[in-house]
């Protein structure tokens, strides 16, 4: 048997152009220009409606950049309350839902009293003060203004992205703010629904953080999609019916951020009756995070110290080299750029796969999918060095992940970097104990070097620990034949 090594497939019909060296890696050092340290904060703080412990130093705030301690401390939250209306995600039978919800606020005009109403549409904020009682008059007033405004046409998925996207881009930069911290704030608009699920979620984080550095606290009142043509608004439920609670409370952007702020997601006036109980809430300050990379991944968690449980996930914020935070837009023209790529890739247009990597790499050098995609074209041209160097970043990006250390072991392996490829395995298999298959690549490091005495006294272990481990029978075939004993293997 020949020694174990990872096959490199070839786009034979097709191979990157090859510029002079200087600018064939013109977007590459960037990687090494975001070095640097900086730090900054993620948001003021979230909400969560657990009851933490008080005491320092029991909670930990962790992300790739590492892990930083914080204290949780106990929040009265206050009665003042405003309502947002988003016009711009309103169709016929969304502005028919909105009124209809209007008029049951009429129930709670003596909880309510006089409140703010804010309104972004057109790339603006209006806010006014009004009471329940007058609100349907105001909405009236709303719709009139944008009559003809949207028309109804069927969208392909990419246009209902950017027009949700540029909504909850809005939504997120209009944001008003609360005239005591963690106002409570209605909102009445459907869940703009986004196909792509890594857009959502940054959506969903971008969303978050504003409200989180605002201090608003988010009371979702959700409007369903729309159904068949024709069918009228939809009644009240009845309060004897199930609790209000979307089936997946990681789909929705709306239901993320009311989660991330102690918030609730309601369906009937009865709900928001209760969502607007006096209450109380645990209050999270986000520490300063050391950014070893220039950016966070937009998922962080906190940790209960005592016993090393995760208390909660929630969304951090992907973050421009700057520190300015990046816009959901940006964000989308980035996933946009990827997919270009992708495609060329496939079409073997190296032109337009070239242009399409740096762009999404000159957007955000250090996201995952862009890294791992760029890796592998420039492995399969042969150009291991700069897959390396791609693939580097993400062993601080990702540190659990075992498959990301196994690529960046493989790479060191065809470079023949044999401390470099076992470190990388090694970390592979603390990630992820039961990886018989990286096992077989590490015992493959000694087969390579030609320490076949070695990789067969370390083969036998091994096999005990995956006695239905295929790459560690087929390795230790190869050894046993290198070794003079062929027939040992049958």
């Amino acid at each position: 048997m020949i020694p174990f090594r990872r096959k490199r497939p070839k786009l034979r019909p097709f191979r990157l152009a090859r510029p002079p060296a200087a600018a064939a890696l013109a977007w590459i050092p960037v990687l090494v220009l975001a070095w640097g340290t900086a730090s900054l904060h993620l948001a003021a703080s979230f909400l969560s409606p657990r009851v933490l412990s008080g005491d320092e130093n029991r909670y930990q705030f962790q992300t790739f950049a590492g892990a930083q301690v914080v204290t949780a401390a106990p929040l009265q939250l206050p009665a003042r309350i405003s309502v947002l209306l988003l016009p711009g995600s309103y169709s016929e039978r969304t502005w028919q839902e909105v009124e209809l919800r209007a008029r049951q606020l009429a129930v709670l005009e003596d909880r309510l009293g006089r409140f703010r109403l804010h309104v972004v549409a057109d790339g603006r904020l209006s806010s006014w003060e009004t009471s329940a009682q007058a609100l349907p008059h105001d909405l009236a007033g709303l719709r009139s203004g944008r009559e003809g405004a949207a028309a109804d046409e069927t969208e392909t998925p990419s246009q209902t992205d950017e027009g949700a996207v540029g909504l909850y881009q809005a939504a997120g930069q209009l944001l008003p703010a609360p005239s005591v911290p963690w106002e409570t704030l209605i909102l009445i608009a459907p869940d703009s629904e986004i196909a792509d699920q890594e857009l959502r979620s940054y959506c969903s984080a971008y969303l978050a953080e504003r409200f989180g550095r605002q201090k608003v606290r988010l009371v979702y009142w959700e409007i369903p999609g729309d159904p068949t043509p024709g069918s009228p608004p939809t009644a009240e439920k009845s309060e004897g019916g199930e609790a209000s609670e979307l089936t997946d409370a990681g789909d929705g952007v709306w239901t993320t951020v009311a989660r991330s702020t102690c918030g609730s997601v309601i369906e009937t006036v009865g709900e928001l009756t209760r969502a607007l109980l006096p209450s109380s809430c645990t209050e999270i300050p986000m520490p300063e995070v050391a950014l070893p990379k220039g950016v966070v991944q937009y998922r962080a968690r906190l940790v209960d110290r005592a016993d090393g449980q995760v208390v909660t996930e929630f969304p951090a914020l992907s973050r421009s080299l700057d520190g300015g935070t990046v816009l959901p837009g940006d964000f989308a023209r980035l996933l946009s750029s990827l997919h270009n790529a992708r495609q060329a890739a496939a079409q073997r247009n190296g032109e337009v796969l070239q242009a399409s990597l740096k762009q999404a790499l000159d957007l955000n050098p250090f996201h995952p999918p862009t890294l791992r995609f760029a890796a592998e074209v420039y492995r399969r041209q042969g150009n291991l060095k700069t897959a390396l160097q791609l693939m580097t970043p993400l062993a601080s990006l990702m540190p659990q992940n075992a498959s990301i250390f196994t690529e960046i072991g493989d790479l060191h392996f065809d470079l023949r970097d044999w401390e470099q490829s076992e470190q990388a395995y090694r970390r592979a298999m603390n990630a992820d104990p039961g990886g018989s298959a990286v096992l077989a690549k590490l015992i493959g490091i000694r087969e390579a070097q030609g320490e076949i005495a070695q990789g067969l006294l370390e083969i036998g272990p091994a096999l005990q620990r995956f006695p239905e481990g295929a790459n560690l029978h087929a390795r230790r075939g190869s050894l046993l034949e290198k070794s003079g004993r062929a027939e040992e293997a049958l």
